[in-house]
């Protein structure tokens, strides 16, 4: 888009870049032209480790200045898709991201489980034991298809334990599949919370706050994560802080930092990626989305912030 909000055809680019974990990727990054001013890309990822931050950076020039910037950011699984949900699928159709996402494993129950619901039982399962906790099993046939419950403990040869139970017992021959963990978020509201202009050598407070239907989550009930800080000058991105650990307050998540001169200087801009978050809510353990913060670095004395409201799901976690 050019200063008046039109979109305008770039005179040079759109040229993409595949970054991972900050460090620029030889990986092709093809760039198509929908309409002026309008484009997608594709790329084929390399082997990636889990937890690798993965990137796109776009680089065009409009109207003679240079206006760089990141499309896309995700931390990679090691997975494959194959059996997800309908709607997954489709949406991941024609994608070459299918390596990122994690991918259901199915099964039937040898034997009856407990009364309550709370088991359900799979003397075939040879994976290692607490290789599925904290993921999630989804019955597929019988009496309670389609109910979900978080794994709160695997057994090799036996099966899965849950904290909460299905709707009842689950008998031997019924079908299920384990999935990753949905980030389902009941009544969580994230609001982010940092500056968007800060001055070198200046500290300050970058992160988010959250409030759930239970109330203020404590300390304990949230699990701070971790935060990268990318360094932005002349469209070349560099990671300035390699993944420190945030520290917790009452409903707050945060990181203390001064953007030290030796690093920072006005123009530069900052990009603040907060991964690894996670919210206890009535015992039930979920994992937030990737975060980004985005500012400036200005010699100016700005006091400026910004809190951005993060829209949740209202799913519930556990589908009766």
């Amino acid at each position: 888009m050019d200063a008046t909000g039109a979109y305008v055809a770039p005179t040079v680019g759109p040229i993409g870049t595949l970054v991972i974990d900050g460090v620029d990727n030889a990986a092709v990054v093809t760039v198509t032209n929908l309409a002026v001013g309008k484009y997608k890309f594709a790329v084929t990822c390399p082997v990636l480790t889990a937890g690798q931050l993965v990137q796109v950076h776009m680089l065009a020039t409009i109207s003679g200045v240079s206006c760089p910037g990141y499309v896309f950011r995700d931390l990679a699984d090691t997975f494959i898709v194959s059996d997800v949900k309908a709607e997954t699928a489709t949406i991941l159709t024609g994608t070459t991201l299918n390596t990122m996402i994690l991918s259901p494993v199915g099964g039937t129950t040898t034997g009856n489980g407990a009364v309550d619901g709370t088991t359900v039982l799979d003397t075939g399962r040879t994976e290692p034991t607490g290789h599925w906790n904290g993921l999630s099993v989804e019955i597929t046939s019988s009496t309670y298809l389609g109910q979900t419950r978080t794994v709160e403990a695997y057994t090799q040869g036996v099966g899965f334990t849950f904290a909460k139970g299905f709707g009842g017992q689950i008998l031997t021959g019924v079908t299920y599949r384990v999935i990753s963990a949905i980030i389902y978020q009941p009544g969580i509201s994230v609001v982010k919370n940092y500056p968007t202009a800060v001055e070198p050598d200046t500290l300050c407070n970058m992160g988010i706050a959250i409030v759930t239907n239970a109330g203020q989550p404590t300390v304990g009930n949230m699990t701070p994560g971790v935060i990268g800080i990318n360094r932005i000058r002349a469209g070349v991105s560099t990671l300035i802080v390699a993944w420190a650990a945030c520290l917790e307050l009452m409903g707050n998540i945060y990181y203390s930092y001064t953007f030290p001169s030796t690093d920072w200087e006005a123009g530069d801009l900052y990009e603040a990626t907060l991964a690894g978050q996670k919210v206890t809510v009535n015992g039930i353990t979920y994992d937030l989305a990737v975060i980004l913060l985005q500012g400036r670095v200005s010699r100016e004395a700005v006091a400026d912030g910004k809190l951005d409201a993060i829209p949740t799901s209202a799913s519930a976690p556990d589908l009766e």
